[in-house]
């Protein structure tokens, strides 16, 4: 893990810069396109019922359909069991 990058595959490909790279959750995947400064796809699925979930990240702005990324722990708890988090 290098924050927000996973080495390998997780639930949550972004695509960016003609290269996919893998984040280690909803927050990192968001991140990515902040940290390198461009727009992205992003590519995951409903922990809940599977269904595959697409958001596009354009000018700093995310494009969805209503999707919600939900926590499961708030942000101050984060850290205090990060594999589960």
């Amino acid at each position: 893990m290098a924050f927000p990058f996973s080495a390998v595959p997780t639930p949550f490909r972004v695509d960016a810069q003609d290269k996919s790279y893998w984040a280690n959750c909803a927050w990192d995947a968001l991140a990515i396109p902040a940290a390198m400064h461009c727009d992205a796809e992003i590519e995951t699925s409903c922990a809940e019922n599977k269904q595959p979930i697409s958001l596009a990240v354009r000018d700093d702005q995310i494009i969805h359909h209503g999707e919600r990324v939900h926590f499961l722990l708030p942000f101050q708890r984060w850290y205090t069991d990060l594999a589960y988090t």
